[in-house]
């Protein structure tokens, strides 16, 4: 949990995410990251529910599920 307030305060993480811009969005860390809050649930989104509005149309893409688990796991192996 305090992982997850600095980078609201930070902004964009290293992966390139802008908490901030989407804190506007989802004010609350359990829109996206549910598992914050329910025992048992996944603690990241599914992509599916990101390409509600990164398209490609109303804004870019997302990354495939596979792409963005390569990415969070290269954050958290370091």
């Amino acid at each position: 949990m305090i992982a997850l307030l600095l980078v609201l305060v930070q902004g964009a993480d290293s992966s390139g995410f802008d908490h901030l811009k989407h804190k506007a969005l989802f004010p609350s860390c359990a829109t996206c990251h549910a598992g914050a809050e329910a025992k048992g649930a996944p603690l990241w989104p599914a992509a599916s529910s990101c390409a509600a509005c990164h398209d490609g149309k109303i804004e870019k893409a997302v990354a495939s599920v596979q792409e963005m688990r390569e990415k969070v796991g290269a954050l958290i192996l370091g």
